[in-house]
């Protein structure tokens, strides 16, 4: 498609050869009895991601930006989707986008090549369609009806329609221009205050006091001490080697929650993680990850472990000691082995033996630090591509998020650790057309629920997740505590202390 960049307006296309595509579609539609999606794409000049995601008004949004590689993704609506549950939902995502994709019809390869499924699943092979995770499947991905993709200082937008026997021409022709507009009125759009830098980063910002926040834990903190202790008591009976307990906080609003205010505050905190909300009407879930999972790209493997916590100094030179105590500990950096261990043995099937350091390095961000040690491989079979959701499937859960080995310590959560993760530890990312993709770990995440009606005087509701590894060796009390560091990384920004 021929779209002016567009410094000016009007925008012009060949409507000759969309209409065309449009034709073509439909009698797909008729001949296959599926509907189709038609896919156009406006390169930009630039796009605001949080001003853009926050003037969306569709029910399904989602909200992916990386500060530090100045990477992101912000879509909305749903054009074709594919839900799946159970243990194989993985599999049956990867075969039912080959096959959707089959209806996805483009004017050219650099369109196709741009498409992106977005979504994620749930930590759980399955959820139970009721309580706080209603909103959520155990597995979503969805090919949106608009797209803001940018990355450094390039930027366009893909604008997509579903197709059916009924569709015209004409009647698509004219739907096309309006969605156009829209999107570039959208990525045009910065009415949020400080929402990019001139460095391209979301500012930090200020606010004055509002209304107090009642936070509860789901338990009582010597329950949770509890629970830490019989899993140390577990380990020592050889059940398992290692498994993350994890907890969460209620904190209850008498207004309704800023979710953009929040992310700004995210996205400016953590800048080298991957800031993420996937909304569903009034619930969203929120993250500020550190762990990248996995991702490919043409054949290339690149994963990283991420295991074992110590807190920030007040100081340069408390803030040195805290990281040396960290990689001298023989507990914290065993933990980080078998994390190590374990990602390369998930994936060694379908890339042989992956790379990386001998040693671990510490990522640090605002209020902690870990061990992380990235890894880097390639596939095997270049014949055979798996799509990044196989990878995703060997890897989830991994060992910094389950345990080790993994199924003996899920089926130890399952019985003790009486929490709904919903999504929280799950996969959420994106994958192309072709296989390729990129998928982190939804850590440092929180789920938002607000009332559907704004004039309501029902609470807003945030649950916030944290959890710690335990080991031979772990003490409850410690525990507790790096889940306590934890939550502050998401509890700080949302109430705005």
């Amino acid at each position: 498609m021929s779209v002016e960049r567009f410094e000016k307006e009007p925008f012009t296309f060949d409507e000759n050869r969309v209409r065309r595509l449009i034709d073509a579609a439909v009698v797909e539609a008729e001949a296959s009895g599926q509907s189709q999606a038609v896919v156009f794409r406006v390169d930009l000049e630039s796009v605001h991601p949080i001003s853009a995601f926050k003037a969306m008004t569709n029910a399904d949004r989602f909200f992916w930006l990386q500060p530090e590689r100045k990477v992101s993704l912000v879509a909305q609506g749903e054009v074709l989707g594919v839900e799946t549950s159970g243990s194989d939902r993985f599999r049956q995502s990867e075969s039912l986008i080959a096959n959707a994709m089959k209806r996805v019809h483009c004017l050219d390869a650099r369109t196709r090549d741009a498409i992106r499924w977005l979504g994620g699943f749930s930590f759980a092979d399955s959820l139970s369609g009721q309580g706080e995770w209603s909103r959520f499947s155990a597995g979503r991905l969805s090919l949106p009806s608009l797209l803001f993709s940018s990355q450094g200082d390039e930027a366009h937008a893909l604008v997509a329609q579903r197709l059916d026997v009924t569709s015209e021409s004409d009647s698509v022709l004219s739907d096309l221009r309006h969605d156009i507009s829209e999107a570039v009125r959208l990525s045009c759009n910065n009415e949020v205050e400080g929402a990019l830098a001139p460095s391209g980063f979301p500012e930090l910002l200020t606010s004055e006091s509002g209304p107090e926040y009642a936070v509860t834990s789901d338990r009582p903190h010597e329950v949770y001490c509890e629970q830490v202790a019989g899993a140390i008591e577990a380990i020592g009976l050889g059940e398992f080697e290692k498994v993350v307990m994890a907890r969460s906080l209620e904190v209850r609003h008498p207004e309704r929650y800023e979710i953009i205010s929040f992310l700004q505050r995210l996205s400016s905190l953590y800048p080298s993680c991957t800031v993420m909300a996937i909304a569903r009407g009034e619930h969203t879930l929120v993250a500020a990850s550190p762990e990248f999972l996995v991702s490919l790209d043409q054949g290339e493997v690149k994963a990283h472990a991420l295991a074992g916590s110590a807190a920030r100094g007040s100081s340069p030179a408390q803030d040195e000691a805290l990281g040396l105590a960290l990689m001298e500990s023989k507990k914290e950096q065993n933990e980080h082995a078998a994390v190590v261990r374990a990602v390369k043995q998930s994936l060694f099937e379908v890339c042989g033996p992956l790379q990386g350091p001998e040693a671990p390095g510490l990522l640090k961000m605002e209020g902690i630090q870990h061990l992380s040690t990235p890894l880097r491989g390639q596939l095997r079979d270049a014949e055979r591509t798996p799509s990044v959701l196989r990878l995703v499937e060997l890897l989830h859960p991994t060992p910094a998020v389950c345990g080790l080995p993994r199924e003996s310590a899920r089926t130890w959560l399952d019985k003790h650790e009486q929490l709904d993760r919903g999504w929280y530890a799950g996969p959420v990312g994106w994958v192309g057309p072709d296989g390729d993709g990129e998928f982190w770990v939804a850590l440092r995440a929180g789920l938002i629920r607000q009332s559907e009606d704004p004039h309501s005087d029902e609470p807003a509701l945030a649950r916030l997740f944290a959890g710690a590894g335990i080991v031979q060796g772990s003490r409850p009390e410690s525990e507790l505590a790096e889940t306590r560091l934890k939550l502050r990384a998401l509890l700080a920004p949302l109430t705005e202390i």
